[in-house]
């Protein structure tokens, strides 16, 4: 579960994370997920996303 992402990003059944920034996009973008088992524990992950303009790859920051 997304619990802050930017506007537009999704996670589907199988977790995969897809997004496409667009114009106005800001120049870090950060996330946090959730993940919760059937026994109702859960654990959080946080990275942050670079955006630095069109055609370049994306940098990935885990926050520890």
């Amino acid at each position: 579960m997304l619990y802050d992402a930017p506007t537009g990003m999704q996670v589907d059944a199988s977790g995969l994370i897809s997004w496409t920034p667009v114009a106005g996009s800001a120049n870090q973008e950060n996330v946090v997920l959730y993940t919760y088992d059937l026994r109702g524990g859960y654990t959080t992950q946080s990275f942050a996303i670079a955006v630095l303009g069109a055609n370049n790859k994306p940098i990935l920051a885990i926050l520890l």
